[in-house]
């Protein structure tokens, strides 16, 4: 082989990693908790997320659940963290979270806590659950998460 052969096979290679890499950063899934552990029981939800790209004015947030948790329709969400109201849609086990009034955004790399209500908890509350949340900016996904976690009870503890 000659040089120029095995250097474009060496900088192909080198590329492909560093896309692999790029893709393989993500934002963090920090933690959820429920305001109630009980299975088959409604709880409010709190996700505490880290993104590494913005919330803009008009990102949407999803949140996919899994199969074994109901999203009830009358579904709330709610933010310190995003000034303006928030809307929240339920489709199947996906929660969409669109801005509604948006004043700022958080940057990436900030916490970013979102509370909901109206979520049945699944029949057995001991294992860990997969999450999947992504940043949608435009038609585009600027961050994605799949974390698998223990789901751990809110107490007034969690606040101090």
């Amino acid at each position: 082989m000659n040089a120029p052969h095995v250097l474009k096979k060496i900088y192909l290679s080198v590329l492909i990693i560093l896309v692999y890499v790029v893709q393989l950063r993500a934002g963090e899934l920090q933690s959820v908790f429920a305001t109630q552990i009980r299975p088959v029981r409604p709880a409010a939800y709190i996700f505490n997320i880290q993104f590494d790209a913005p919330v803009t004015a008009t990102s949407q947030i999803e949140i996919r659940f899994a199969e074994q948790f109901t999203l009830l329709q009358n579904i709330i969400v709610s933010s310190d963290d995003l000034a303006g109201g928030l809307q929240a849609v339920v489709e199947k086990q996906k929660l969409i979270i669109t801005r509604v009034k948006p004043a700022g955004s958080v940057e990436a790399g900030e916490a970013l806590e979102i509370r909901t209500a109206s979520v049945v908890n699944p029949v057995d509350m001991e294992q860990p659950y997969e999450f999947q949340i992504s940043l949608l900016n435009g038609n585009t996904i600027a961050d994605s998460m799949t974390n698998s976690v223990n789901i751990e009870l809110f107490t007034n503890q969690k606040l101090q």
